[in-house]
């Protein structure tokens, strides 16, 4: 896995105040500054040349710019980039769902019209199903607008998971457990007597899994959104593991059907749903299996970075699990209309998921409210003086273009006895090879004297750090601005013994699923 480079001084092989690596990345992924129309457009990014929360564990070439204009987000789909699979791979699921609902609601030859209320569970399931596939195509399309929105949209990405567990539930409860043995107090009380010798009349717990199946189905979605939401902050080292996981509790609801498998002959009384059933749970176990271990990219990072990464796998045996789900789904719609019990109401089906929207929706809020993108953001300035542990820069007015003509200059200090460590966050300046127009020098202390570096385009570098306890930082911009200027952060840390910062890189880390 690579990481960020560490400190590279000014004596590097390349232009004077760039490293190597920086001039390579510029002429690699940059457009020219000749005002060649063609080289204007807006070229895709190696995983150094974006924010942190936008780079994927081991896929490092194919980003999109940051900020992008919903235009050419939706002008992306067809373009090479990482996202393009994630975005086919459940857009044509979601026309093959929507197709399949149309015809068992409107074109089944039913004598059932499809606003009767036998049909309130179907519709709260394919509601679940179809919103998890236009959400997971939503985020994946629109995650380059901002990272706030970034953020927003895999937030309801994960609550319309959450959403569509639920409404499997609803179905499950009205259309399939009613068919089973397991749950008929006339058949399980006397199999219990003769299988474990026990007098027990199981009437009474059977009705009480009954009244709680749906609440608990309720709370478990909920809290699954919240642990999932949860997973974008810094605390979770393995966020992709944490949303497997939780996702995977709410699939407890179907215990019921492998005991019924395991207790009776499931395969005998109701063939389509034990095969359909067991190898719906065969494609999760094998999606997981894919966005756990993130193969093939781990194995070759670089080489699946457009086609063929674990996230497009996934995607693909998760539309494979649910479309053996919506075939048994179906088959128990069949029988339950051939000798239907009460009628769902209103309330028990669309009512629980109403309230459930609404419960999502509060938590996605306190999640935005509460997340850095949405804290009192600090106003940029033309350069200033900056003391303390640790803070922010970034060009006059970031995030917004930066203005021409500019000269601004940005002192840092830290503690005595410790070092000034920068990282920048964001960083699009004017792209030219050699940094000539629009660029941000990053000096030792507080003079001209000692460069580490000169940067532009939007190449990151790793940790910058001073020898001693200053820093100084300096934007210089030409008659013609093109980009959003910078972002950095300072923070002081303890020199070692031969007076140098330890251990400093920046890992990439995995922030989307």
């Amino acid at each position: 896995m690579p990481r960020r480079l560490q400190p590279r001084s000014a004596g590097t092989k390349g232009p004077p105040g760039m490293t190597a690596a920086a001039s390579e990345a510029a002429s690699r992924s940059h457009p020219s500054a000749s005002g060649d129309p063609a080289a204007s457009a807006k070229p895709l990014l190696r995983w150094d040349e974006v924010p942190d929360d936008f780079v994927e564990c081991f896929i490092l070439s194919g980003y999109r710019r940051l900020p992008c204009t919903a235009q050419e987000c939706l002008a992306s789909v067809l373009k090479p980039t990482n996202e393009t699979l994630n975005f086919w791979t459940h857009f044509i699921p979601l026309l093959l769902f929507l197709s399949k609902f149309c015809r068992l609601f409107f074109l089944s030859g039913r004598d059932v019209p499809f606003h009767h209320p036998w049909l309130l569970p179907l519709w709260c399931y394919a509601s679940g199903v179809l919103l998890t596939f236009a959400m997971s195509c939503t985020a994946h399309v629109f995650s380059c607008l901002s990272l706030r929105l970034r953020a927003a949209f895999f937030y309801l990405d994960y609550a319309s998971i959450s959403y569509y567990g639920f409404g499997s539930t609803v179905a499950y409860y009205y259309y399939l457990l009613p068919g089973l043995s397991l749950l008929d107090a006339r058949v399980m009380t006397p199999y219990v007597q003769q299988r474990l010798g026990w007098h027990v009349d199981c009437t009474g717990l059977i009705a009480a899994y009954r009244a709680l199946v749906l609440p608990v189905a309720f709370v478990l979605a909920v809290a699954c959104t919240v642990a999932c939401c949860k997973s974008r902050t810094d605390w979770c080292s393995y966020p992709f593991a944490l949303r497997t996981f939780v996702f995977v509790m709410p699939l407890s609801m179907a215990c019921p059907i492998m005991l019924e498998s395991w207790l009776f002959d499931l395969r005998g009384e109701n063939p389509t749903l034990f095969v359909h059933f067991y190898r719906r749970y065969f494609w999760l176990v094998v999606a997981a299996f894919f966005n756990v271990s993130k193969i093939p990219e781990r194995i070759q990072p670089g080489l699946f970075d457009i086609i063929g990464h674990s996230h497009q796998l996934f995607h693909i045996f998760t539309f494979l699990s649910i479309y053996d789900q919506v075939y048994y789904v179906e088959e128990g719609l069949r029988q339950f209309l051939k000798a239907p019990p009460d009628a769902p109401t209103f309330c028990g089906t669309v009512g629980y998921m109403l309230l459930l929207v609404i419960c999502l929706g509060l938590v996605i809020k306190k999640f935005l409210n509460n997340s850095e993108f949405c804290s009192k953001k600090p106003v940029f300035t033309c350069g200033g003086i900056l003391t303390g542990e640790s803070g922010f820069i970034g060009s006059e007015g970031f995030p917004g273009v930066y203005p021409p003509n500019s000269k601004c200059t940005w002192k840092i200090t830290v503690p005595e006895g410790k070092v000034v460590v920068l990282n920048f966050r964001f960083i699009d300046l004017e792209s030219d090879n050699l940094c000539r127009y629009d660029f941000v020098d990053v000096y030792n202390g507080h003079a001209n004297g000692q460069r580490i570096g000169r940067f532009c385009g939007t190449f990151r570098p790793g940790a910058l750090v001073s020898s001693g306890n200053k820093m100084m930082v300096q934007m210089i911009s030409d008659a013609n601005t093109a980009g959003n200027g910078f972002m950095a952060m300072f923070t002081a840390a303890e020199p070692n013994e031969r007076g140098t910062v330890s251990a400093i890189t920046t890992i990439i880390r995995p922030q989307n699923y």
